[in-house]
């Protein structure tokens, strides 16, 4: 690592060390929080995951496409978990 000489770009540098650790820990808790809500999907994993995702976006952390994205393919396995089972009463005309 260059360190730099000039006195605005040491305090960048730190700067950016500081945030990079802040984001850092935000991008684990989000991937956590989403990875739970992907492996046991309910609606209060859900809520949760949504919620972090929704503060990521707001903070500039993910893009809100990639937050959509992500809140909707953990909407589709809720879905597909709580899809109710067929009557079984299927007709045919022979």
């Amino acid at each position: 690592i260059i360190m730099p000489l000039l006195k605005h770009a040491i305090k960048k540098m730190r700067q950016d060390a500081r945030r990079r650790k802040v984001n850092l820990k935000a991008r684990s808790g989000l991937k956590s929080l989403t990875k739970k809500a992907s492996e046991n999907p309910s609606s209060e994993s859900l809520s949760k995951a949504f919620s972090a995702l929704d503060k990521a976006v707001k903070t500039n952390l993910i893009h809100k496409n990639t937050a959509a994205r992500k809140k909707s393919s953990l909407a589709k396995k809720l879905k597909v978990t709580k899809k109710p089972a067929s009557k079984g009463k299927k007709t045919t005309k022979d």
